[in-house]
């Protein structure tokens, strides 16, 4: 007991109280009993507990204790406000009970006057209450018959002021009495006559129901009380919807266009806004009318009940579901003709002082046709339409332009980038004759400009119509989206790869800029396709998330990626190639203008080497920005000047005389014939070596099919004996490759010596004096020369 917890103690000291359980008892121990002794309770608590248990014994009273003043204190004050109002509510009491005394006695007073009259009336009534009923019944019949005789005239009464509800009333009234006493002559006259009435006013409704309808209710109100009448319910039904078909339409048509609203300075939005709630007003309205004027007035059909004319039997199954039909279609009608002017509207009014798509009248649009869909469907629940036909439908039409503006945004991306390609080709393009295709110093900024610009597009272009995606969450626009994205990035990549993008620049800039606007595009690519891979999920993933938190398909982004490589590989090959043509046709003018035979003794190396050493220059330099490995010096003042060691000039002799000095040189052409061959296939170079390696490779096959075409003399045969050093010599440092260029050097001196009438070789020391003087002139070039193709100099 000592041990049990305030709370505990607390609960069961007021159920004890409550119940009397323990009452007699006397438990000194207990802190809550009329029989509690402090003296004891203390003297047991320390003998059996130990310093601790006593300290937290003595923390947990302190507690209880000022628990109990503070629930005190709350009662105190809960029940403040209810002692003062019994205090106001006891000294009100006081005042207003000393005149009731008084009161009272009047109304006992009162009361027996009352009971003495009631009496009295009683017993001189009671003889005669038989006959008193019998003159309130014979009264009645009185009002009745009164009523009867007059019926004809209030009936033309009514029909001549157009109260046309009240005849039908009146006569309704008075239906069942004139076919109970219609054998009376003076009853069946007046049964003829009403009946002729009312014949009269159902031709008059009649025609009124063929003609232009003022409004909804004056419509309702007709085939009502056409159908009390006893018109046929499947025609008036057929009226009804006609009609009311007619009256939305001419509701829609009267609507101003929305380039005719007077909201000159409004923006896009605000108009569509405000042609959008004047569009909703004139439809709304009419087509939830017309659902509750159909329930009304065909309770049949809309819930399978009693129809609405006493007289006409319950439609079959198959009447009720052909007469859904009807107004199914109506609706179905009425609501494409308010799709098709909100979609004109959004479509009219979806343009923007940025040239991007405006978004804001879309959504509008949609909320315009989704809202009103979803109010009929629910209003239409009780007439057992086809409650998700509209909605559907309504949805379908959001969806539709929802992808047009996301196709407009997505083509203005497209746009974005294509611009930003055409830019940097224009900003990045170096003059003609340059030491490099393009502006060095400057390509690499602008390259990632352009590339930013082309993920910005991207991120702008989700980012503006993110609020469709949001305004129709369920109809997988958020993966149409990213499938249309993908395509538009495929097929701006494609365009680049085509170069359809470029013609209007080239058209402008010449062809020297071809090969520039090829690398450039390549470097687009190269840092496009990094950026791709790193940003582009995390890019879009953040926008798409928030629209539809349920999407976590991933992107298809290694495909873009992959394209965007094979696009730059393409472009790669393509530069270098063009480039090769260029000095492919500098070689051709430069061997096809020098008369080989009549050659002097060489004193100079020929100018077209210089042509290739300048080529080779340009793409180091060029292509050094892209994968920043170009040799150290390729792009200052000394990028045409050789700086390793001249290797020893070789001497040729042709294959057939070879043969002939010994016949253990058939050996040495079966090992050349089987050794390595070649390429000469397009392959996309990965480092500036390479590049310059593919470009000599192809210039020294021309350089060879046009020696094998040409007659040289000896001094001919010895000018391309020292061209040959020097190209060595130049080149060796800037290939990938050295053993082919070695390969192909020999191949065109091969086939010099096989074209040669006196292959007689010059001296070595000559050739390295030449060469040697060539690197002179070239070192004293000033930076950014290119040099020329000519006859050799005298």
């Amino acid at each position: 007991m000592a041990n049990e917890r305030p709370r505990e103690r607390k609960a069961r000291g007021l159920l004890s109280s409550y119940y009397g359980v323990g009452a007699s008892g006397a438990d000194p121990f207990d802190l809550d009993g009329p029989n509690f002794n402090s003296d004891k309770y203390v003297s047991r608590l320390l003998e059996n507990q130990s310093l601790s248990d006593l300290v937290h014994q003595g923390n947990d009273m302190v507690t209880e204790i000022k628990s109990l003043d503070s629930d005190m204190q709350m009662l105190v004050y809960e029940n403040y406000n209810k002692f003062i109002s019994a205090t106001d509510t006891i000294r009100s009491m006081k005042h207003k009970v000393e005149g009731m005394e008084e009161q009272m006695n009047q109304l006992a007073s009162n009361m027996e006057t009352i009971i003495e009259s009631n009496r009295s009336i009683t017993c001189n009534v009671t003889g005669r209450r038989g006959q008193l009923e019998k003159l309130n019944g014979v009264r009645k019949l009185l009002v009745k018959l009164q009523f009867l005789f007059e019926l004809p005239a209030k009936l033309q009464h009514c029909v001549d002021t157009g109260e046309h509800a009240k005849a039908v009333q009146y006569y309704q009234a008075a239906t069942s009495i004139l076919k109970h006493y219609g054998h009376l002559a003076s009853f069946q006259s007046i049964h003829d006559e009403a009946v002729d009435i009312m014949a009269r006013l159902r031709t008059k409704l009649t025609e009124l129901l063929a003609g232009v309808q003022p409004s909804l209710n004056k419509l309702a109100e007709t085939v009502r009380l056409l159908l009390l009448l006893g018109g046929k319910e499947d025609e008036l039904l057929q009226r009804f919807v006609a009609q009311s078909r007619a009256l939305i339409a001419r509701g829609l048509d009267a609507l101003p266009p929305l380039v005719e609203q007077d909201q000159e300075d409004s923006s896009p939005a605000e108009r569509m806004s405000a042609y959008c709630k004047s569009a909703s007003d004139a439809y709304m309205p009419s087509v939830l009318e017309m659902t509750s004027s159909f329930a009304q007035l065909f309770p049949s059909t809309t819930s399978g009940g009693a129809s609405s004319s006493s007289a006409a039997p319950a439609p079959s199954n198959a009447a009720i579901a052909r007469r859904l039909a009807i107004l199914q279609q109506a609706m179905d009608e009425t609501f494409n003709a308010y799709a098709k002017l909100v979609t004109s509207a959004a479509h009219a009014d979806a343009g923007s002082d940025d040239g991007r798509p405006a978004v804001e009248p879309l959504r509008l649009a949609i909320r315009a046709l989704v809202e009103p869909a979803r109010k009929i469907a629910t209003a239409g629940a009780h007439v057992r339409l086809d409650q998700d036909a509209l909605a559907k439908r309504a949805m379908l039409l959001g969806a539709e332009l929802a992808r047009g503006g996301i196709a407009a945004e997505l083509r203005r991306f497209g746009d974005v980038a294509n611009a930003a390609v055409v830019q940097l080709c224009a900003d990045g393009l170096a003059p003609a004759g340059g030491a490099a295709l393009v502006k060095v110093g400057a390509v690499r900024k602008l390259v990632h400009v352009a590339c930013s610009r082309v993920i910005e597009a991207i991120d702008a272009a989700i980012q503006h119509v993110r609020p469709l995606l949001l305004a129709l969450p369920a109809q997988g626009l958020v993966q149409e989206l990213v499938e249309t994205l993908i395509g538009t990035i495929a097929r701006f990549v494609a365009q680049v790869r085509e170069g359809k993008l470029l013609e209007p620049f080239l058209t402008g800039a010449g062809a020297h800029a071809e090969p520039s606007a090829l690398f450039l595009c390549t470097a687009v690519c190269v840092e496009l396709a990094q950026r791709m891979r790193t940003e582009l999920q995390r890019l879009v993933a953040g926008h798409l998330m928030f629209a539809q938190p349920e999407y976590s398909a991933p992107l298809p982004i290694q495909q873009v990626v992959l394209q965007l490589e094979e696009t730059a590989d393409a472009l790669n090959v393509r530069c270098v190639d063009l480039l090769a043509r260029d000095l492919g046709e500098v070689l051709r003018s430069a061997v096809a203008s020098t008369d080989w035979l009549v050659l002097p003794k060489p004193r100079a190396v020929s100018p077209y080497v210089e042509a290739v050493i300048s080529h080779a220059a340009r793409v180091l330099a060029t292509f050094g920005c892209l994968f920043n490995d170009a040799p150290s010096g390729a792009q200052g003042r000394q990028q045409w000047v050789p700086t390793g060691v001249m290797p020893a000039p070789k001497q040729y002799t042709s294959r057939m005389k070879q043969a002939q000095l010994s016949a253990s040189m058939i050996q040495s052409d079966i090992d050349r014939m089987f050794s390595r061959k070649i390429s000469l296939q397009a392959q996309p170079a990965q480092s500036t070596r390479a590049a310059v390696g593919r470009l000599i490779k192809l210039s020294l096959k021309t350089l060879c099919e046009l020696v094998r075409c040409t007659t040289l003399g000896r001094h001919g045969y010895q000018q391309l004996q020292v061209d040959a050093c020097m190209l060595r010599w130049a080149l060796q440092e800037c290939v990938d490759d050295t053993t082919v260029l070695q390969a192909l050097i020999d191949e065109v001196m091969t086939s010099a010596h096989e074209r040669c009438l006196q292959p007689d070789p010059i001296e070595t020391e000559l050739i390295e004096a030449l060469c040697d003087a060539k690197r002179q002139q070239l070192a004293a070039q000033p930076a950014g020369h290119a040099g020329g193709a000519g006859e050799p100099s005298s």
